[in-house]
């Protein structure tokens, strides 16, 4: 087993968690507090990568790529992560939009009657109170951009050392028939996914007792 795909899987995730970040809060921002019909189409066409099979996306993506002569984006670690970060921006969004929804209003009430910004608002008021949405949110990302397989595979190729995450590393030994290798990728996975779950579980208590 080489660690090579472990290191190219952590570097996607670290990558894409960063852009999912720097993306996903101005639009989560955007939803809360705008109610017009274009957020809810948008949020339509954000939420497909929940329902369509990653493979598909990555097919397109691919195709998109392709008519992009100016940049090479397939088969590249810089196309992989766009892709991750197209791909995961729902599993971001949805649960801290979802926490804010749930949070009570009167927080952002009382801040609007002392006239505070909405980005004042957003940041230092709304956020804060939803931490553990926040983690749940983090956390899925992550997870979701190590396990991923389709969307990598379609945009990345498993080209060694560079987009051969531990994903497609565990199906190539599969298909070369060895097993045993096969097997140490895949409880490598099983483990990091065992102590992601355990991580979220531990810490998502004290982050919901915690109200700034």
């Amino acid at each position: 087993m080489e660690l090579a795909p472990f290191l190219v899987s952590l570097k996607l995730a670290l990558v894409t968690l960063l852009f999912v970040v720097i993306i996903g809060l101005p639009i989560v921002y955007w939803f809360h507090f705008t109610k017009s019909k274009v957020v809810r189409y948008f949020g339509g066409v954000l939420n497909l990568p929940i329902v369509l099979p990653p493979s598909v996306i990555g097919f397109y993506l691919l195709l998109v790529y392709s008519k992009l002569e100016f940049i090479s984006l397939a088969f590249s670690f810089s196309g992989l992560v766009l892709a991750s970060v197209i791909y995961n921006l729902a599993f971001f969004i949805n649960p801290i939009l979802s926490g804010l929804d749930h949070s009570p209003k009167r927080y952002q009430y009382a801040a609007e009657i002392m006239g505070k910004s909405q980005i004042t608002i957003f940041f230092k008021v709304l956020l804060p109170n939803v931490k553990s949405s926040i983690l749940s949110a983090l956390v899925l990302t992550l997870a979701h951009t190590i396990g991923e397989f389709g969307i990598v595979l379609m945009i990345g190729g498993g080209i060694s050392g560079k987009t051969e995450v531990a994903s497609i590393a565990l199906y190539n030994e599969v298909e070369s028939l060895n097993y045993d290798v096969a097997n140490q990728y895949a409880l490598v996975l099983i483990a990091f996914s065992l102590f992601v779950i355990t991580l979220l579980q531990f810490l998502k208590p004290r982050f919901d007792h915690v109200t700034l």
